[in-house]
């Protein structure tokens, strides 16, 4: 069997890390790998946005094979028992140490990660990106913009022309500097 623990790898869709969730309660160290997964709606929300949950949703959160994949994976890591709670607390020890960058960076280097693919609406160098080691590469997300042109087009001709006109400048909002850039190829295996 081949060893992949040498191979570089590229997290092809991650989220920011969030400074209010340095410490955390162990239902969210759960829920964060479930968000959308919700069953008290709230009108005008998204079914994806949607956090709130019965407590008979709750009661199953810890139990989901994805859940105690990650418990078991952590407490791999921490060198502690693989309950949801004493991971949490590790955790949560951990994050008061070394803050959600340092945490971050150890998580990533323990995967092998180099590179990130950030799906955020924030601009490049706002400094919450700064908690993800690495390079980062942008995940543009079109559907805002094209929400957006659908409310304000009276046609699919006129649609068109205006997310054509549109998606440069979201992209020169969004857009890596041309140093880092070159920098990022070399780092993941571009070439230079």
């Amino acid at each position: 069997m081949p060893d992949f623990n040498r191979c570089p790898i590229v997290d092809n869709h991650c989220h920011v890390l969030e400074p209010e969730k340095k410490t955390i309660e162990p239902i969210w160290l759960a829920r964060e790998f479930f968000h959308g997964i919700a069953d008290t709606p709230i009108p005008g929300v998204a079914k994806s946005k949607l956090w709130g949950a019965t407590d008979d949703l709750l009661f199953h959160f810890p139990h989901m094979g994805a859940v105690l994949t990650v418990v078991c994976q952590l407490a791999q890591i921490f060198g502690c028992e693989p309950e949801l709670s004493t991971v949490t607390a590790e955790r949560n020890r951990r994050t008061a140490e070394v803050g959600l960058a340092g945490y971050a960076k150890m998580l990533y280097e323990d995967a092998g990660i180099v590179c990130s693919v950030m799906d955020s609406n924030l601009p490049i160098n706002d400094p919450i990106l700064d908690l993800t080691p690495g390079p980062r590469i942008r995940l543009l997300q079109m559907d805002p913009l094209l929400k957006t042109l659908l409310e304000s087009s009276g046609s699919y001709a006129e649609l068109l022309r205006a997310f054509q006109a549109g998606v440069p400048g979201r992209f020169r909002r969004h857009q890596i500097p041309s140093g880092r850039a070159r920098r990022l190829r070399r780092g993941a295996g571009g070439g230079g």
